[in-house]
């Protein structure tokens, strides 16, 4: 304890328990060892659920500032080359010969020489991250004091880092279901169904999470595997116009059968990795960004599929969850109800309007015939009542002249009849 650097390092920790932020957290865990304990230059990275890839956070620049790493990954196989062991049986830090690096903000990557370390990230289950050290500014000595505090350092930070973690999740998944449940009320509440598919979209990144999605639509006329674009995700997470986008589903057992890519399925999801993350223009321009994984949700009524919701991790880089997609695939089945309803009320809604244009055309040809019959029909009576006032004809004659007026009487009421129910419709 009467180490000076043991002090600081026992004052960071206390630090870094006052810090509920999993983000935040491990942006201290990097910039904190700068700040207080003499490390040069360090990066964090942690592992993904899958346990095969780890996928950046928080790191340094060649001027000593932080950087944010998000976006890349790199697989534990790749790592384990440069290490004399597996990544999982690591216990202290290691010198991985020569080899130092820096990520710049758009993404490259710039080699360099000199020593550089791995420290592994301990947590309950296992290792659950690495920090890496390197001098690459001033190109100091190694200094192995320093590499012990910091294993120290990182078997606690690697604690917290888990704990954060299963936190994070555990509160996603317990407020999942009733997220859903808000959500799927709200989608019923539209009324128009352009607006539903946006909704769809939209709560899918409010409620549940999502950093990126889009949704695609059946369109019966371009095919059985061809689904339009309605309203989709751009890359800083605002919502964007797809409309002229669309999806070939055939294309991707194109892409899983190129070397390297790889499929993650359940019976209500598909995944597939490492796959190009991208959204479309309003013009129907498709954008490409960097590469991460991508998952298919059907909309899907038994056998009939509507659409199918995409999404991605976006430039936040989180890692596959597989609770999370079996929640999203919960969403998507009560969105495709809703998205049935609502086209089964507009079907109603088109065929009652039919209906009613059909009863109007009949009542309008029934108002019209009347008319025009009644006209010739008061000819023939007044014809018929001008006839009776002839004292020439004989009895049989006017009986015969008086039948026929009787008929014709008859006749106009029942045309006066059907103009007035015309009316009343």
């Amino acid at each position: 304890i009467s180490d000076p650097l043991v002090r600081k390092m026992l004052g960071i920790v206390r630090e870094l328990l006052s810090i509920e932020d999993l983000d935040e957290l491990l942006r201290a865990g990097v910039e904190l060892p700068r700040l207080h304990l003499g490390v040069e230059r360090c990066a964090l990275w942690l592992l993904n659920i899958d346990g095969e890839h780890f996928r950046g956070t928080w790191g340094t620049d060649i001027d000593g500032n932080t950087t944010d790493e998000r976006l890349h990954s790199c697989s534990v196989s790749d790592l384990e080359k440069t290490l004399s062991k597996p990544f999982q049986s690591m216990e202290g830090w290691i010198l991985r010969g020569d080899a130092q690096q820096t990520w710049t903000p758009e993404g490259n990557r710039i080699e360099g020489r000199g020593w550089n370390t791995i420290i592994p990230l301990t947590g309950p289950e296992g290792n659950v991250g690495a920090f890496f050290q390197d001098a690459a500014i001033t190109n100091a000595p190694l200094d192995p004091h320093l590499q012990d505090l910091m294993t120290l350092y990182c078997s606690i930070l690697g604690q917290l880092a888990a704990r954060r973690l299963a936190e994070k999740r555990e509160f996603f998944l317990s407020h999942g279901l009733e997220e859903v449940l808000v959500a799927a009320d709200e989608l019923m509440s539209y009324d128009d169904l352009d607006m539903l598919h946006r909704g769809i979209v939209e709560l899918a990144r409010k409620r549940l999470g999502v950093v990126r999605c889009g949704l695609f639509v059946a369109d019966p006329a371009r095919g059985e595997t061809i689904y339009t674009g309605t309203w989709g995700t751009d890359w800083d997470g605002n919502t964007t116009d797809e409309h002229r986008g669309q999806i070939d589903i055939r294309n991707r057992d194109i892409e899983l059968a190129k070397p390297g890519m790889t499929e993650v399925a359940s019976r209500r999801w598909r995944v597939m990795q490492p796959f190009r993350m991208s959204w479309f223009e309003p013009d129907g321009t498709r954008i490409d960004n960097t590469k991460g994984w991508n998952a298919l949700h059907p909309l899907a009524i038994q056998d009939r599929i509507l659409g199918y919701l995409c999404s991605d991790p976006g430039k936040s880089g989180d890692a596959l969850d597989p609770r999370k997609m079996e929640l999203l695939s919960s969403y998507c089945d009560l969105a495709a109800r809703i998205l049935d309803r609502f086209q089964t009320q507009a079907g109603l809604r088109e065929a009652m309007v039919a209906a009613e244009q059909a009863t109007r055309a009949k009542s309008d040809f029934l108002a019209a015939m009347s008319h025009e019959i009644r006209t010739p029909m008061a000819g023939v009576l007044g014809m018929l009542r001008l006839a009776q006032k002839d004292r020439t004809m004989s009895g049989s004659t006017r009986a015969l002249l008086g039948k026929a007026l009787g008929n014709a009487e008859s006749l106009l009421n029942i045309l006066n009849d059907i103009l007035d129910y015309s009316k009343i419709e």
